[in-house]
């Protein structure tokens, strides 16, 4: 028998991150949007606090009907409208898919399971299941995440949706790993060339389910003791379907891997009606292993499946390593007490059955469930608790990277488990040509580089199809962790990996670390740039999202970090309030610090700027100049309040950025504060959904600044975590149980959480230990950019038991910045925009002394200039309408310029 992994765990939702409400809309179609959602409204599946969910009506009959047109066999489709989490209707081009076998789908004609395209956006589709359950749909997009919508009330009237990254959960999880020898084949697979031959594999699949597993799904189906044993059988297979409708399209995208349910599946499942019929020990996932070998092969036929598993509510995660297709094929077993949702399915059943396909541990944590010896070292290249399918996010306090597994696999787990499915255990599969995918996309990584220590870069890769499929790109460091280094990482260590993975994106270039983070000056635990000499290797993955038929790509690249030159740095312009002014020349300095010799031999940097505060650089200032250290620009006509300077390599990826925003141009920054109304609220003690307390803002501006006031009594700040959510539903952590420890008691806060201060405080022997300015726990920054109207959301949770307290008084002050004139406005007579909020046009009037020509501009709030028009005029006085119905809605800046005279202007287009 291969390697047994086995996990224990058990899952408390503590909250969901929300949206307010924002009104009806009107029916559409299937869908109408709820606007207020009654908490006493009887039905609720789960009465949780879910106001960042949108909720929905779906008439579920008329749904049907459309599906109904929508055959596999004649592979017929349909056009249908599905909400995503931010509220909208989007379309999609449906098929019908066959996770049942269809033998067993005549038995039970009510279980249907689907896919759809985006219409218009070919990288976004959607999967999900109608049965007796309701609608259940995951759709896949790299710009959107992962995002769900599930039935919210019992009747299957309402339903909610949200994205993955919004679901908050503590895991009670505790994984051990027999210490039983693997062949080298599959500890090392990922190091071997990969097959990729346009080939689908579809493994039979056995899921047999516990008497408690089936009754936690009849009860919510809302069936009794009344109903028949073929009503709850249905319920339970349909919950089944469910899980395997958001399983199979990861491995699909990923591996091009698939599951059917067996013909006689429905004879695995084990009611509480039918006593002694269940063979299962319930609560032992260990003894399960065993257990479901023999019933499969006494039920099912051992010829008859080549992958099995068991549904449970406990005996957590056990799997047998590579055993697909082998006698130990019946080696997989998922357990909770609440075997439902994304953290059941893509959390927990991925996980199992990627072991069961040959897939190791990612994770290079050694705290929580991620010591015990669960981790595999040829195969631990994320740091901490990982965040990928195969990791253990949330599962590694004080180690973890986040708090869910995002959905989909490493490099290195792709590489294990398509090794193992084409040349090593498991190839029993039925194998069958791609219908619609022709072509292998191509990947590059680049060439290999030498870089200085505590320097960031960016990674340029490049992918290719034939086909023209909408590809995404994956980078991430493969270089597996050995024992003894420090966790997080360290920029002083020279193995393992020091940067973690993201989910896939449309862009094939990554910075580490990302320029959000650099601009911001939040340094992050998982990105960390070496101090010292040593490689680092990487893997470019390509993906070309061919729904139920994926292909993927790899190409690598070593990157060498020498210590004898940098930092790379910019030197200039490092302090606050700098303002420059067009066509002004200016000087830009940075520290060489080597990168000219000692084999990274940079002759030449490009100098660019952004104008949105550093998250992209799109203006080139000078290009090719030499890495001198120092150079003269010319300001360019771009105002905004947030310009920043890269220094970059020209025959290199690494580069630099100076520290503070400058303005070109004048701005005025204005702020207000606003009170939170509803306080004090005590806050629960021991309870995972914790309290919320709002303040409703009704001005309407974009948000360039945010600074939370916070008076909280609490006698053991140890416990807490505090969030504050704008309306756009943006969260910052602000606090995460960073004062104390849990046998060392601190009290209270009374603090203004500032981005500005550059410490947390942690007063040991005062009450309140925080005071005064503090820095949050996240960058509360991350909030800007969005409207100032709507509901600001503070939650505190108390996750321990024993003491308790009181939110007393918090207050939010939002900063805004506007373009200010150059010239007094009284340069214009008779000056006047109209109307000013406007929809479409606005009437431009002015009066002067000269009859110069007319230079209108209009500038986004980032300084990006829109639209620039230069009108003849031979009169002192002007009269133009401005036709902006391009424009979308938001705040813009216009610039008005006529002979010396030049002004500016807020205009607001709804």
């Amino acid at each position: 028998m291969g390697e047994v992994k086995y996990c224990y765990f058990l899952i408390l939702i503590t909250g969901l991150l929300l949206n307010p409400f924002k009104g009806f809309s009107q029916e559409k179609n299937l869908w109408s949007k709820v606007s207020k959602l009654d908490k006493l409204e009887k039905g609720l599946v789960k009465n949780d606090n879910d106001k960042r969910h949108k909720f929905f009506v779906l008439d579920i009959t008329k749904l049907r009907t459309k599906l109904q047109n929508v055959l596999l066999t004649t592979k017929a489709s349909q056009t249908i409208e599905f909400p995503n989490a931010e509220g909208e209707l989007l379309k999609y081009e449906v098929f019908e898919t066959s996770v049942l076998h269809p033998d067993l789908a005549k038995k039970f004609p009510s279980i249907k399971t689907y896919v759809g395209q985006a219409v218009g956006d070919n990288y976004s589709s959607i999967h999900f299941s109608v049965n007796k359950l309701g609608l259940y749909a995951m759709i896949l997009s790299p710009e959107k995440g992962t995002v769900f919508i599930d039935p919210y009330t019992e009747n299957k009237k309402i339903y909610k949706v949200y994205n993955k990254k919004d679901i908050l959960e503590n895991k009670i999880f505790e994984c051990l790993t027999d210490d039983l020898s693997l062949s080298n084949k599959v500890k090392n697979s990922f190091k071997n060339s990969l097959v990729h031959d346009l080939k689908l594999r579809t493994f039979k699949l056995a899921i047999a389910t516990t008497e408690e597993y089936s009754s936690y799904h009849i009860a919510a189906a809302g069936l009794g003791a009344g109903s028949s044993r073929s009503e709850k059988v249905n319920a339970v297979l349909s919950a089944i379907t469910v899980t395997m409708s958001r399983v199979n399209p990861i491995f699909e995208r990923d591996i091009a891997l698939t599951m059917q349910l067996v013909a006689n599946n429905d004879q695995l499942i084990f009611l509480a009606s039918d006593p002694g019929a269940d063979p299962y020990k319930n609560d032992d996932g260990l003894a399960m292993l065993g257990q479901n070998k023999t019933t499969l092969n006494n039920i099912i036929g051992t010829a008859n499946y080549d992958i099995g598993h068991v549904f449970s509510t406990g005996g957590g995660g056990v799997a047998n390593l590579a055993s697909v297709c082998t006698s130990s094929k019946a080696g997989g077993v998922t357990g909770s007490d609440s075997p439902v949702g994304d953290s059941f399915d893509i959390d927990f059943v991925i996980h199992e059955m990627g072991h069961q396909f040959g897939a190791n541990h990612t994770f290079n944590g050694t705290s929580g469930n991620c010591s015990g010896g669960n981790r595999n070292n040829a195969t631990a290249v994320e740091p901490g608790s990982g965040s990928t399918i195969m990791g253990y996010a949330g599962l590694c306090t004080p180690q973890n990277v986040q708090g869910n597994s995002d959905a989909y696999f490493h490099s290195v787990s792709i590489a294990e488990i398509l090794t193992n499915i084409s040349t090593g255990n498991s190839q029993c599969a039925t194998v069958s040509n791609f219908s619609t995918n022709l072509n292998i996309p191509t990947a590059d990584a680049g060439n290999d580089f030498i870089i200085p220590k505590s320097t960031p870069f960016v990674l340029r890769g490049q992918g290719a199809d034939v086909d023209g499929n909408n590809l995404t790109y994956c980078w991430e460091q493969i270089d597996n962790e050995v024992s003894g280094i420090q966790i997080p990482p360290s920029s002083t260590q020279n193995v393992g990996a020091v940067f973690r993975s993201y989910p896939p994106t449309v862009n094939a270039d990554r910075y580490f670390p990302s320029l959000s983070s650099l601009t911001m000056g939040s340094s992050t635990a998982w990105e960390v740039l070496p101090s010292v000499s040593r490689t680092m290797n990487f893997t470019l993955t390509v993906r070309d999202n061919v729904v139920g038929e994926g292909e993927t790509a790899t190409d690598n690249t070593q990157i060498t970090v020498s210590d004898a030159a940098g930092p790379f740095v910019v030197t200039s312009q490092n302090t606050e309030n700098i303002t420059w002014t067009e066509n002004d020349t200016k000087l830009i300095t940075w520290g060489v610090a080597g990168t000219d010799a000692n084999g990274i031999n940079e002759a030449n940097v490009n100098i660019l700027l952004s104008t949105d505060g550093g998250l992209t650089f799109p203006i080139t200032l000078v290009s090719n100049t030499p890495n001198d250290g120092s150079e003269s620009i010319i300001v360019p006509n771009n105002p905004s309040p947030n310009i920043r300077i890269m220094v970059q390599a020209v025959g290199n990826i690494f580069f630099a950025i100076n520290s503070e925003n400058i303005s070109i141009g004048s701005f005025d920054t204005t702020c207000e504060i606003y009170q939170a109304a509803d306080i004090p609220k005590t806050i629960p003690d021991a309870n995972p959904s914790g309290i919320e307390s709002v303040i409703t803002v009704s001005d309407d501006f974009e948000v360039t600044d945010v600074n939370l006031n916070l008076d909280l009594t609490h006698t053991w700040l140890w416990d807490l975590q505090i969030y504050l959510k704008a309306p756009n539903g943006e969260e910052a952590l602000i606090y995460d149980k960073s004062c104390g420890s849990s046998g060392v008691q601190r009290q209270g806060i009374n603090a203004v959480f500032d981005d500005a201060v550059s410490v947390s405080v942690c007063n040991n022997n005062s009450i309140p230990a925080i005071s005064g300015a503090t820095k949050p726990m996240s960058l509360l920054s991350i909030l800007n950019g969005g409207s100032s109207q709507g509901d600001w959301t503070l939650r505190v949770i108390d996750n321990s038991s024993g003491d308790v307290g009181t939110i007393n008084s918090w207050s939010i002050e939002l900063c805004q910045t506007n373009q200010t004139s150059s010239i007094d406005d009284f340069s214009f007579r008779q000056f006047s925009i109209y109307p000013n909020p406007f929809k479409d046009t606005i009437d431009i009037s002015l009066e002067t002394d000269t009859s110069d020509d007319v230079i209108i501009s209009v500038f986004d709030i980032q300084g990006r200039q829109i639209i620039h028009h230069k009108y003849t005029n031979q009169s002192t006085t002007f009269n133009k309408e401005l036709n902006l119905n391009n424009l979308t809605s938001g705040i813009y800046i216009l610039s008005i310029q006529k002979g010396l005279a030049k002004t500016a202007k807020k205009i607001i287009k709804y």
